[in-house]
């Protein structure tokens, strides 16, 4: 026997809907929302839904199709919003992913680009590598290099641009490419 929800439904006769179909429609939701609390809440909803919509012509028909099509339909809104969800968050791992990736291989390749320098200025004469140590490395000044090393500020200044032309040249035979020499110029720049 299907009850029929008239335009003033009476807080007993929506008690008496709840009572004959709850635990079938609760048994409907679960078919789709494998999660008892998940499904109780969508239950919920759809008897929400019924008494907020009490007084519509809409409800003068069989209510057990109705609720089985609105406990259908919330449902399967909540499987969509969670899919949205999970793939919003897979796109962010991703992402993250993506960018550790990029910044592995950037750091990577920044240490790739260091390790080349470092191999330059230890192909320098040992004077050169010297002054160049000093001056970039310890942030002495040309004059402070040429006081502690008993020569002049000019043979500071001479040894310094003979050694940036060695490692500028020395970094170009063993890795032509721009982003090496770009790196070489800001590095001679930033020490200079």
């Amino acid at each position: 026997m299907a009850l029929l929800v008239s335009k003033s439904l009476q807080e007993t006769e929506f008690n008496k809907i709840y009572s004959q179909y709850h635990q079938t429609i609760f048994r409907n939701i679960k078919k789709l929302i494998y999660d008892d609390d998940l499904a109780l809440d969508i239950l919920q909803e759809v008897f929400i839904t019924l008494w907020n919509n009490r007084e519509h012509k809409l409800f003068d028909k069989n209510v057990s199709g109705w609720l089985f099509t609105v406990s259908y339909n919330k449902s399967i809104d909540f499987l969509r919003r969670k899919i949205t969800e999970e793939l919003l968050e897979e796109s962010k791992i991703a992402n993250l992913k993506s960018n550790f990736d990029e910044s592995l291989e950037f750091e990577n390749q920044y240490a790739l680009k260091l390790e080349l320098l470092e191999e330059a200025i230890q192909s320098l004469s040992p004077r050169k590598k010297e002054v160049f140590k000093l001056y970039r490395y310890e942030g002495l000044s040309k004059e402070e290099v040429a006081e502690k090393l008993m020569i002049s500020k000019e043979s500071v200044g001479d040894y310094l641009k003979q050694a940036n032309a060695f490692i500028r040249e020395y970094v170009h035979k063993k890795s032509p490419s721009i982003t090496n020499l770009f790196l070489l110029g800001c590095f001679l720049k930033f020490f200079n």
